[in-house]
């Protein structure tokens, strides 16, 4: 009996063994799959310079959930420029968010890539385009970081910022994940808690990826937080607005141009342009043309109201203005085929692809020529 209720007890525990081996094994085959075919972010180190976290030199990036882009990370977390500040090229420093980052598209195809070369073509001098961008990031976050990247990377020649649409130049945008332009009590660039350095933190991070179990605790970080039940919607109806608009006159997106919204963007104006002795180019890349309204394909032939104003208030301010909406529309005429967009996501939805990324480099490339950097203006 005793021989029997010790082999049963001893079988138990090999069965749990199997059973634990076998989970963690699958859980290690999910994370090599999951790296395989899913985003595989690099590592983050804690860049002197700056005082903060950036991405590490020599690591890659991989997108694989909307296009199928590689990226390479170069110094000071620059993407696609192995070292930016040892460049003797005049720098054009492009701000954006995760459209300049263009993880979507492999680096050649990326919008400060494609700037530089085709300077190299067209213009025939040395001009290096370096991406200072992040997910996430606005205009109040640009302008807290214009200064330290001067410092950090010489040879600065001009700043263009990267518009998808008007929402980042908005006050109070219900979208803001760092910096914040506010407007009450009056207006005002907000900065973002200061980044801490947490070595331990970013091993930890960085074992996990060597691993292939970073989706593993990006999972497990979403389900303590609660994000991910937010993420999940059970029953039918409208989406509840987390930011009602209420009566703020800013928060609501708007096409025409009101005195509030005037007042507003000549703040900001201002404010840039007391920020850099450098010229400053604003690119606006509009996401509503081209763009597929049930069954067609519909162009905005005309700029809104809002879009006028702020060409205007940058030409008082001397802020140089580049609008894409023509460039767009003429590529979908004369191509049929949309700047944004990916065989494996919506049409003419989402971000730019390589189409998108070479009409901004493009169009960028035209106006400093004839304006900043060389003789006249864009039209």
């Amino acid at each position: 009996m005793t021989d029997q209720t010790g082999s049963s007890e001893s079988g138990r525990r090999r069965a749990w063994l199997r059973w634990g081996l076998g989970l963690l094994a699958a859980t290690w085959l999910a994370g090599l799959l999951h790296d395989r075919f899913a985003d595989w972010p690099p590592p983050q180190v804690w860049d002197e310079a700056l005082g903060t976290r950036v991405f590490e030199t020599g690591t890659t990036w991989h997108r694989r959930q909307e296009g199928r882009g590689t990226g390479h990370v170069g110094t000071h977390g620059i993407l696609g420029v192995p070292d930016a500040a040892g460049s003797p090229a005049p720098k054009l420093f492009l701000w954006g968010d995760s459209h300049v980052e263009g993880m979507e598209v492999d680096d050649p195809d990326r919008m400060p890539q494609q700037v530089s070369s085709l300077w190299r073509e067209r213009v025939g001098s040395p001009l290096l385009a370096v991406g200072v961008c992040a997910a996430g990031r606005n205009l109040a976050d640009h302008y807290r970081l214009m200064p330290d990247y001067e410092r950090v990377i010489p040879g600065a020649a001009v700043h263009a910022i990267f518009l998808s649409g008007l929402g980042d130049l908005l006050p109070d945008s219900p979208e803001a994940q760092f910096g914040r332009f506010v407007s009450e009590p009056g207006f005002a660039f907000v900065a973002p808690e200061p980044a801490v350095r947490d070595d331990a933190a970013m091993a930890r991070a960085r074992l996990l990826r060597t691993l292939h179990l970073g989706w593993f605790s990006r999972l497990a970080r979403e389900a303590l937080s609660g994000n991910l039940t937010a993420d999940l919607r059970f029953r039918p109806g409208p989406v509840p607005q987390p930011h009602p608009p209420g009566d703020n006159p800013f928060r609501e997106r708007r096409t025409e141009a009101t005195p509030e919204l005037e007042a507003a963007l000549d703040w900001l104006l201002t404010r840039l342009d007391e920020r850099t002795e450098l010229p400053v180019v604003l690119v606006l890349a509009p996401n509503d043309t081209p763009r597929i309204e049930t069954d067609r394909v519909v162009l905005r032939e005309q700029p809104t109201e809002l879009e006028e104003l702020l060409a205007a208030l940058c030409a008082k301010h001397g802020i140089g203005f580049v609008d894409l909406r023509e460039d767009f529309n003429a590529f979908y005429r004369s191509t049929g085929r949309f700047p944004r967009g990916f065989p494996d996501s919506r049409p003419a939805r989402g971000h730019l692809n390589a189409d998108g990324h070479r009409l901004v480099a493009e169009a960028l490339v035209e106006s400093l020529a004839a304006g900043p950097l060389g003789r006249g203006a864009r039209p």
